[in-house]
């Protein structure tokens, strides 16, 4: 029990820290769609003269776990800051936020070997030199099933995200669908007396509704889908680096209408 006051007490002070770290005054930066990049993990993306980075630090709490309890329960945390570039001409600008997410993950056993996996999480940006804050907030479902083929592990997953803010003119929401596939590998060695494995996956997400990237001096950049592939290495049972417990790590390269960047992974790949 006095974990977990200590740990909500870590919470409720790095959220409130964050949230009053900047004071921001309006000025005529360009905008940015904030509810798209919030939900990204930590990574480098580019386009139509503007590039991004952003490190996402995901803290999280197990309270249940599906192979103990039946269901999972999982508390989550995102913290993540983003520095956004702009080429105007020869004029060079730049916006740099912080985002705070805190937010909840169920998972529960369905028929047939799949697993359902609902999630809601809200939260606000910062931009921190100038320009308008946001509200954000984002709704998602997984159904995933695990096979075993030719003793290895594939995993299939489909999605459906609802992603929204209410920053400006982009005070929007959209919706996508994404399928999942991701095949782990062992490999026969172990690391700290866990096993260790290799994976690749990939992912296809495709938005019911029209994304709009605002590009200073030329038309929006609309996106309708993207695509994603991946390499990652994990332990099982999960092991402790630097306190942090680890399960995956992995790198992917991810593209589609004009879009590119890599991310770097941290946990499963979706």
């Amino acid at each position: 029990m006095q974990e977990r006051r200590t740990l909500r007490s870590a919470w409720l002070g790095l959220l409130l820290g964050l949230l009053s770290a900047a004071s921001v005054h309006a000025q005529d930066n360009p905008e940015i769609n904030h509810a798209y990049f919030a939900v990204h993990d930590t990574g480098a993306y580019a386009f139509s003269g503007q590039s991004i980075q952003v490190y996402r630090i995901p803290f999280s709490y197990q309270v249940r776990t599906l192979e103990e309890d039946n269901y999972g329960l999982k508390l989550m945390l995102q913290v993540s800051f983003g520095v956004h570039d702009f080429e105007i001409g020869e004029i060079v600008d730049s916006i740099s936020t912080v985002t705070v997410m805190p937010g909840i993950e169920l998972e529960f056993p369905y028929r047939g070997g799949w697993i359902f996996r609902p999630a809601v999480e809200v939260g606000q940006t910062r931009t921190l030199d100038g320009g308008p804050n946001a509200t954000l907030w984002a709704a998602r479902g997984w159904a995933l099933k695990g096979v075993t083929l030719r003793g290895n592990q594939l995993t299939i997953g489909t999605g459906l995200e609802y992603s929204g803010t209410d920053a400006g003119e982009l005070g929007v929401s959209f919706t996508d669908v994404k399928v999942g596939l991701d095949y782990r590998i062992p490999i026969g060695a172990s690391l700290k007396g866990s096993d260790l494995d290799i994976a690749a996956f990939g992912l296809v997400k495709y938005y019911l509704d029209d994304i709009v990237l605002p590009v200073p001096g030329q038309d929006p950049l609309i996106v309708d889908e993207q695509y994603e592939i991946g390499f990652m290495v994990g332990v099982s049972p999960k092991i402790k680096i630097f306190g942090f417990s680890v399960t995956r790590v992995g790198v992917s390269y991810y593209t589609g209408d004009r879009i590119d960047g890599f991310r770097l992974l941290f946990g499963r790949p979706f």
